[in-house]
């Protein structure tokens, strides 16, 4: 375990504090049967500083590095799985345009979603193709500019987005190493429709929607970066986002054992709390080594990441971890509720829902294996 600066130690208690003032359970329960994303609750959380805040402080982002991210999205997550999550994923692409945006592009684009006056939502998925796959939709040459077409699924955020970051494979000759393109558009072009997908097991305060470009023009600067370079910077974004889904997934773990701990200090049975009984403290405590060797694994990646040593096996094997670390101590922490488990009255019932889909998220864990065993196994002659 990492031995914390008082700087964050200072992210940690201000997430905490922020959380208390914001996070309202009922309001949380309701948002999220109805898919309500908390505007102004996000809004406040850019006024602090916590949107973008591992990017540079000369692109409007918080100067820090992705362990205070990792630690703020934690603690948000504890506090509240859905308001949590909503908060740390409605400015997600922001890093996109702040490592491969051009300085235009920095200006234009990210003081508004930083600032929490403006969204962004990340179309990166196609049905049937790998998450590192050349993309079926296509960018085509127009003048100076590009002409988009293609579809795109489980979009996250879209139907608030004020922009959308997707990739698109390009034309041989565009580029001698052209393969795909990342490219930026605002959402209102013409040309591209959001198809909201509907209720989703979680992350329902963002919502999913699918998104199709159909004839997009595209100036010189929709494109991020350098012709051909989509994969590359599709693989940079999953590293880092990756870790902070990881971030994300310990503070579900931590929320869902917390209120695990506190139910069994006080449900009585035969006489008892359950809290007594050997076999619930045995429980807890594969929850705790669970969540301890978790957290272990995920600040460790992110300090690589700090210190620029961070690669794709490392991010894959703390989402992997992290995320089952989640699901596994969601689904105790039902168990130790009985039936009162499966009820909207207790929260342990939405701490599951929210880490399952967030397992699934940038990469399933069957996608995060074969990185971590194609990275052990090396290359086959």
């Amino acid at each position: 375990m990492i031995q914390l600066t008082r700087a964050q130690k200072q992210v940690r208690k201000a997430a905490r504090d922020f959380a208390k003032g914001e996070f309202d359970r009922e309001t949380a329960r309701e948002a999220e049967k109805t898919g309500q994303f908390p505007e102004d609750t996000f809004r406040r959380a850019a006024e602090l500083g916590f949107v973008g805040l591992q990017l540079p402080e000369a692109d409007a982002g918080g100067g820090m590095g992705l362990v205070e991210a990792v630690l703020l999205a934690e603690t948000l997550c504890a506090m509240d799985c859905s308001l949590g999550q909503a908060v740390c994923d409605a400015g997600h692409g922001a890093e996109c345009i702040a490592r491969f945006g051009n300085p235009a592009q920095k200006e234009r684009y990210l003081p508004p979603i930083l600032e929490g006056r403006g969204g962004v939502a990340v179309a990166f998925r196609e049905a049937d193709r790998g998450i590192s796959s050349l993309p079926a939709a296509t960018a085509s040459p127009d003048g100076d500019g590009w002409i988009l077409n293609g579809t795109k699924h489980f979009v996250s955020g879209a139907s608030r987005a004020g922009i959308l970051l997707t990739l698109a494979a390009m034309p041989a000759g565009t580029h001698e190493t052209a393969a795909a393109g990342m490219f930026i558009a605002d959402a209102g072009t013409q040309g591209i429709r959001i198809t909201d997908e509907g209720r989703h097991l979680g992350g329902n305060l963002l919502g999913g929607a699918e998104v199709a470009f159909n004839g997009v023009r595209l100036p010189p600067d929709g494109l991020l970066g350098k012709p051909g370079g989509g994969l590359a910077q599709l693989d940079a974004y999953h590293t880092e986002r990756r870790i902070l889904l990881a971030g994300q997934a310990l503070g579900l773990a931590q929320g869902a054992m917390a209120r695990a701990v506190s139910y069994v200090r006080q449900r009585v049975q035969f006489s008892r709390k359950i809290g007594a009984f050997a076999v619930t403290r045995h429980k807890i405590a594969d929850m705790a080594a669970r969540l301890d060797t978790a957290r272990a694994v995920v600040y460790a990646a992110a300090t690589a990441f700090d210190a620029g040593r961070a690669d794709g096996r490392g991010a894959a094997v703390a989402k992997l971890t992290a995320a089952a670390a989640a699901i596994a101590i969601s689904d105790e922490a039902i168990q130790l509720h009985g039936g009162y488990g499966y009820m909207r009255e207790y929260d342990v019932e939405r701490y599951y829902r929210e880490a399952k889909a967030l397992s699934l998220t940038a990469g399933a864990p069957g996608d995060l294996r074969d990185i971590i065993g194609s990275a052990v196994i090396g290359k086959l002659k």
